[in-house]
């Protein structure tokens, strides 16, 4: 045997002793549990964040809980109006309320809070899948728990963790139900509703728990599941409905050529065939890829290979991986393996019916657990091969470290273009009244830097009109920002230099310069 042939013989050897050894570990619930508890804690302190995303979702989900917190019922108290809120569903802001009630609601509070649900959603993967495989469920929560995009949300203050947390739990109960019992389907249906409060996207369980009870011939278990986790949906409707809100925020936003530039106007169904062969290609060719290997496919080169640029390697393994998840999901359809298919189709599905803006790896969070799924299936069919499992094994891995080595620790402060908004919301809470109304493209992040109330200013290119709306919401000041939103440029900036006599410039911070304008009516 030459001695590159026995480094090889050694190395699958090594590969073989890891593989029985983790085979061992996951059949030990407790010890399980506690490796994904220690290394999820441990990966949280590193990269740990101690400010706000400068998405403005979490400053919105912020500004609801505070309203609960403070009695103020669900409402949007940061706007000029203080309107009941509709777009997002109660229960993450209560957890934030609750967080206020509790604690001294700090952003830190906040944000310890969401690592627990982080660290719980990781050994409840665990519980869920232990049903199938111990081992099968404990490389599922490692690959949740070490995951760089997972791990990045686990502290920012936003919905989709504490979503697939509920996901997770019905799972769990629905692959517990039997036909003779009850009790784990009205848990499934419990946790399936809360799941939909939590984020809207989270349909796709109801939908997915209601066809595979039918496929078990279980129909107590239908009307139970359909009747318990739908009725949550119900009293949200009708909460919406004695709050006289119409239609709903997601729908119309999906239904929008682009939402953030409502002069496109509506899709037709020529533009949703053509949103979803895009989404497609950008899931498949970069997104999906960065989920399992986010250290190669770096951010850069992903923006780039979704707008067409190619990258003759990372397109080969982006290829390599689609058809490891297609394997993946004809194995399970030919193992009857009904529930994942479910929830992996319609959840996919969904997102691929959404504009292209939010075709980023945030909104893949809730399903990743079922992508992952079927990429372990995919690796399975490898176990026909010589070292087929101590090849599983090395692609496992490989993914882990992948996620690790992109992880770097949390930021000191935040970017100089936010600081300067943050600056001019500073001067605005010392140099403006109580009730002044701000006019602003983020009045969350207004609202908490400076206390004071605010509204958007229109998106419409006539200028006439914007002047005219700041005029009916009673605006004293403006803040132009340098935020990196196209809508300040497009809309406010011209509308201003039209009608520069109804402007005055109060404050300007250093470059990049975000402007504060007292509007004069």
């Amino acid at each position: 045997m030459t001695k590159q042939k026995k480094r090889q013989k050694d190395l699958w050897s090594f590969f073989e002793i890891v593989e029985r050894f983790f085979a061992n570990i996951s059949n030990n619930a407790w010890i399980s549990i506690l490796i994904l508890v220690v290394l999820g804690s441990i990966l949280s302190l590193y990269t740990f964040d101690r400010l706000l995303h400068q998405n403005g979702d979490n400053a919105v989900y912020l500004v609801l809980g505070k309203s609960l917190a403070s009695g103020s019922g669900y409402h949007n108290i940061h706007s000029s109006a203080q309107t009941f809120h509709s777009k997002y569903p109660p229960v993450y802001p209560s957890f934030i309320a609750l967080t206020e009630w509790l604690t001294s609601g700090t952003l830190i509070t906040h944000k310890i809070v969401m690592v627990i649900i982080y660290l719980c959603t990781g050994a409840s993967i665990y519980w869920a899948y232990r049903i199938k495989s111990n081992s099968f469920a404990l490389a599922l929560a490692l690959l949740y728990t070490v995951n760089f995009w997972v791990n990045d949300y686990g502290h920012w203050l936003m919905s989709e963790i504490p979503c697939l947390l509920f996901i997770v739990l019905s799972i769990g109960f629905l692959y517990r139900s039997k036909l003779d019992s009850l009790k784990y389907i009205a848990l499934a249906g419990l946790f399936a509703g809360l799941a939909i409060l939590t984020r809207s996207f989270a349909i796709f369980l109801i939908v997915s728990g209601v066809v595979y009870l039918l496929i078990k011939n279980n129909w107590k278990g239908v009307f139970s599941f359909a009747g318990i986790s739908l009725g949550s949906l119900f009293v949200w409707e009708i909460i919406k409905k004695v709050n006289d809100v119409k239609g709903s925020g997601y729908i119309q936003s999906i239904l929008k050529v682009n939402p953030y530039r409502p002069e496109l106007g509506s899709t037709s169904l020529v533009d949703l065939v053509s949103r979803v062969y895009e989404n497609v290609i950008a899931y498949f060719g970069s997104v999906i890829p960065s989920m399992f290997l986010p250290s190669i496919f770096s951010d850069k080169a992903v923006y780039s290979m979704k707008f067409g640029d190619i990258h003759p390697g990372l397109t080969i393994v982006a290829l390599a991986i689609s058809l490891t998840l297609l394997m993946g999901l004809w194995k399970h359809v030919r193992e009857g393996e009904w529930l994942n298919g479910l929830l992996l189709v319609t959840g996919f599905g969904i997102l691929l019916l959404w504009p292209e803006v939010w075709t980023t790896q945030r909104f893949l969070i809730p399903v990743f657990p079922f992508i992952a799924i079927v990429g372990i299936k995919g690796l399975e069919t490898l176990h026909k091969f010589n070292w087929g499992k101590s090849l599983q094994m090395l692609v496992f891995i490989i993914v882990l470290i992948s996620s690790v080595v992109r992880m770097s620790p949390g930021r000191k402060n935040y970017p100089i273009h936010f600081l300067n908004y943050l600056s001019a919301s500073k001067w605005l809470q010392q140099n403006s009244e109580k009730d002044d109304i701000i006019a602003c493209r983020k009045g969350e992040f207004t609202y908490l830097f400076s206390g004071r109330r605010s509204v958007r200013y229109k998106y419409t290119f006539d200028d006439q009109e914007l002047i005219e709306k700041l005029y009916d919401d009673n605006v004293k000041f403006v803040i132009v920002d340098q935020l990196g939103f196209s809508s300040t440029p497009r809309y406010l900036v011209p509308a201003i230099q039209k009608n520069q006599d109804r402007f005055e410039m109060v404050y300007v911070t250093r470059k990049p310069e975000n402007w504060v304008l007292r509007f004069v009516d």
